[in-house]
């Protein structure tokens, strides 16, 4: 069997200061921007997938006690994940959201082309449009690419949702050190899946080594300005 032009999966992420320059790239004074901002932020500093995303509902938001309930998601389960980090940016849309209606928002049957939905079914999604449809993914990978680019970042191919996913996981390695958190924060079935976001850059390992031999080194000046 030719290995010769097999590769290595590993997934690309987003270092602070490019996470810093996508988000400072969305002009949140719009409604618009202010609602990219907050997927962004849940893709970002959650880990949410832009199908759960586009999925929530309201009910699904407890911004009092900082956490999102996903249902039916990828394989199959509902689950809690905590959005904490950014519930100030979600209440903000909230009442964002809020006006929308109240301005009023087109019924999608009025839209010339649109295919529509039912109006109770309407309000209940999180995150919608100025017609009040609820925000595809194939839309968030648009922002996201659009974004990147905005903010000069390259990535190839790579520049999608799943990138920011995939940070989010990257952070929480780093800080928390907790696969099996991370597992049912991402909503895995198998930590096999989950073991993807253990990659570790070569900046990051000769971090992780950085100072290990200093009390040698010291210990070892001792002993020459002795002899």
């Amino acid at each position: 069997m030719n290995n010769k032009n097999k590769k290595t999966e590993r997934e690309d992420y987003l270092k602070a200061k490019e996470q810093a320059k996508l988000l400072n790239a969305i002009n949140t004074n719009c409604t618009t921007g202010l609602r990219n901002y907050c997927m962004i932020r849940l893709m970002m500093n959650a880990g949410l997938r832009a199908s759960e995303i586009h999925n929530l509902e309201l009910e699904d938001v407890d911004l009092t006690n900082g956490t999102a309930f996903l249902k039916n998601t990828k394989g199959g389960k509902n689950r809690y994940v905590p959005i904490n980090l950014i519930v100030s940016d979600l209440w903000e849309w909230q009442k964002e959201r809020m006006l929308m209606f109240k301005k009023g928002v087109p019924h999608p049957h009025d839209v010339q082309g649109e295919q529509g939905v039912k109006e109770s079914e309407l309000k209940n999604y999180f995150f919608i449009t100025h017609k009040g449809k609820p925000v595809m993914t194939r839309y968030m990978r648009r922002i996201v690419k659009k974004m990147a680019v905005k903010a000069d970042i390259y990535k190839g191919d790579s520049i999608h949702p799943h990138i920011l996913r995939h940070t989010f996981a990257t952070k929480f390695m780093r800080h928390k050190k907790d696969i099996y958190q991370l597992q049912k924060i991402l909503g895995h079935e198998s930590i096999k899946t989950t073991e993807v976001y253990l990659h570790t850059t070569i900046d990051e390992m000769k971090e992780s080594v950085e100072g290990m031999d200093d009390d040698v080194i010291e210990e070892l000046e001792r002993i020459k300005t002795k002899g």
